[in-house]
């Protein structure tokens, strides 16, 4: 049963606004809303509302911009927050957003497929590159990226020549001067244009070979992502590349797919997901197909994997008999998310723009695979139900939410969202914040489930594949974090958690890839810094934080001449413990990290809303009770400064004499024996 209803205390409708983002075509129109995408920036399982405007001039470029979902169910601009208040990221019209990591820092970046006018003469134009940086911002270098305007139709991101890089397929369209390509990712944040990984037709864009669709994906599981193409063709079938294990795709025979419920007229498969349906541990498709040119039907196909990367079309036993995957509606694109808290992906229309609000848009799971239609109790608003939605946890308990967005006369963002009442029977999905890998290991740390369902927590798993041949590895635990032993190193995994209770499992969180090795141990200095207006010290190994701070980048922050050593975690002696980080906004405008070695304080906090869990930056030691270090070990001091000016801070130091100053200031001492809360390498 689906239940959505207005958030309690607040209003359904809203308006998200920045006086300084307001795009108009003319004086009495405002820019279109484009593509849009929930993207979990902060890694917290509380995903922001990435969007990008359209425009119908090519003479007019609009921008991108994200929206921040509240618990009341708000959402709030956050654009500047992100981008500065110079120019904004921007284009005529986008046609899709890629989240992923491109410069190897844990937090996802984004890039943008710029298509252009869709009108002749198709002119396009170059796609959007968002890289992220260490202080939560993030930098517009699609500079760095071919220029050559394109209509790039679709694309999708994966690791194609196993180096343990994101590669992005940029599928350009039929009217570009340049045929389909791959970006071959460098690790960080930059990219390598590569000719010559795709069979000759599909970069000719043949006619059978124009895709309008795609996904880079494993189907034969033997380790190596292959490209799976949504063909724009009014006769002809999508169809898969498969990768020979370096990247190129031209050596093996592609496979053609079983033909969609609107084959034999004109249409274009302009959607794909890929799920693990029946649960065998191989990827199967979603496709989502529309008629043209007059866009008022669209179907929808289930293909399920054979086990060796050939599929069987089961739509007609999956959605409910013969003709269950033709409808009269208009649809562009498929959302999925477990709506009803099960523990199964159910199916929604996202985008359409002339729905019948007297007909069900929702697919909800039966618990093995299979779907029926329906409709939502009680119905929402046929503003709503007619036109474009996404499932987002607006409110962090765990449970999809829904969220409708529009711009307003004057180029503000018009929003409604409505709460998710169903109550879940399994836990929701873990949240994984970083992996380290080791010597045949991978530790990965996760925030626990945000909702545990109908019973207790009783355990998570991660569990860690690498294609058929190498099988799949599991290690579980009853917390965060779980470590995966017995890998090969130099093998690329990808690594998933889930939450066990007696209620039934999760879906699988987010996934991460790592590659084991055996890492040198390397020591380096963390270095001080004093914020004189907010009176609030700080330290990190980082060498990007530490050159914009000492550039003025971050401003107001000076060196105090104080540092300590610590370990890279990769690498770091098996007697040594991670240190956490942490960071909040709460106390505006002043902000605050905070560190820990010890466990019980990590953990406590990822449940603790104002807080956001950054990752494990580098390795200490722990003290004994008393406060004694081991031999090679200098103890470190942590003072607290007990909330003073209203936002709380603490100062880690070596020094016996610069913790007598700051006690003497008001500071509490915290940690064992004297105030020692971990053990500086010497």
């Amino acid at each position: 049963m689906l239940d959505f209803q207005p958030f309690a205390g607040t209003p359904s409708d809203g308006t998200a606004s920045d006086p300084t983002i307001r795009p108009m075509l003319r004086p009495d129109r405002s820019a279109y809303i484009g593509i849009r995408q929930a993207i979990d920036f902060r890694g917290n399982g509380r995903s922001d509302y990435f969007l990008c405007h359209a425009s119908d001039d090519s003479a007019i470029r609009v921008p991108c911009r994200v929206l921040r979902p509240q618990d009341d169910g708000s959402l709030t601009e956050i654009t500047r927050q992100f981008f500065g208040q110079g120019a904004l990221p921007n284009s005529v019209s986008t046609s899709w957003i890629v989240a992923g990591d491109f410069n190897g820092d844990g937090r996802p970046d984004v890039f943008v497929a710029g298509f252009g006018r869709d009108v002749f003469p198709f002119d396009g134009e170059r796609n959007i590159l968002l890289i992220s940086s260490n202080d939560g911002t993030y930098t517009d270098r699609s500079s760095t990226l071919p220029q050559a305007a394109a209509t790039a139709y679709s694309s999708c991101a994966g690791d194609i020549d196993g180096d343990g890089n994101l590669d992005i397929y940029v599928g350009n369209f039929a009217n570009s001067p340049a045929g389909p390509y791959f970006l071959l990712g460098n690790g960080d944040g930059t990219f390598t244009p590569a000719a010559g990984r795709l069979p000759p037709e599909v970069v000719a864009r043949q006619t059978g070979f124009q895709a309008a669709s795609c996904k880079l994906v494993d189907v034969d599981r033997d380790g190596h992502v292959d490209l799976v193409l949504g063909i724009f063709n009014p006769t002809d079938s999508s169809f898969i590349l498969f990768n020979d294990g370096t990247g190129d795709f031209t050596k093996r025979p592609r496979y053609v797919l079983p033909p969609g419920p609107l084959a034999g007229g004109p249409h274009e498969n302009y959607d794909l997901v890929t799920r693990d349906i029946n649960r065998d541990g191989y990827p199967d498709l979603i496709f989502m197909s529309g008629s043209v040119p007059d866009y008022r039907s669209f179907g929808l196909q289930i293909l399920i994997n054979r086990g060796d990367g050939t599929f069987v079309d089961e739509t007609a036993a999956r959605l409910g008999g013969p003709g269950a995957g033709k409808f009269g509606q208009y649809c562009a694109s498929i959302g999925i998310a477990d709506l009803n808290g099960d523990g199964w992906e159910d199916l929604f229309c996202r985008h359409s723009n002339n729905w019948d609000a007297a007909v069900p848009r929702f697919w909800i799971s039966n618990g093995n695979g299979t779907w029926t239609r329906v409709a939502s109790n009680p119905p929402l608003p046929a503003k709503v139900i007619s036109g474009s939605f996404d499932a987002i946890d607006l409110d962090g308990d765990g449970r999809p939410d829904l969220v409708w967005v529009a711009p307003t006369d004057i180029g503000d963002v018009a929003y409604a969202s409505f709460q998710n009442r169903a109550p879940r029977t399994v836990p929701s999905e873990p949240i994984i914040g970083q992996a380290v890998t080791g010597n045949r290991r991978v530790t990965i740390a996760f925030k626990p489930s945000l909702a545990s369902g109908a019973s207790p927590i009783a355990n998570y798993t991660a569990i860690c594949t690498a294609g058929a041949q190498t099988g799949t590895i599991t290690a579980s635990a009853t917390g965060s974090p779980i470590t995966v032993d017995n890998l090969t190193n130099g093998k690329l995994y990808t690594c998933v958690v889930t939450a066990g209770s007696a209620s039934g499992i999760s879906l699988p969180s987010a996934s991460v890839r790592v590659k084991p090795s055996t890492p040198p141990v390397v020591k380096i200095a963390a270095i001080e810094y004093f914020h004189a207006a907010f009176e609030h010290y700080f330290v990190t190994d980082i060498a990007d934080e530490i050159a914009k701070l000492d550039s003025g980048t971050f401003a107001g922050w000076a060196r105090t001449g104080k540092s300590f050593n610590v370990f890279a975690s990769a690498g770091a002696p098996a007697s040594t413990v991670r240190v956490c980080r942490y960071f909040s906004t709460t106390f505006a405008p002043k902000s605050s990290h905070f560190y820990s070695a010890l466990a019980n304080e990590c953990d406590g906090l990822l449940s603790n809303p104002n807080w956001q869990f950054e990752g494990y930056v580098f390795n200490v030691a722990l003290p004994a009770g008393d406060g004694g270090c081991p031999a090679g070990y200098a103890p470190v001091y942590r003072v607290y400064n007990d909330g003073k000016g209203a936002a709380p801070n603490h100062r880690f130091t070596t020094d016996l004499a610069v913790r007598g100053q700051m006690l003497a200031q008001g500071y509490l001492p915290e940690g064992y024996g004297i105030g020692v809360s971990m053990c500086s390498p010497n």
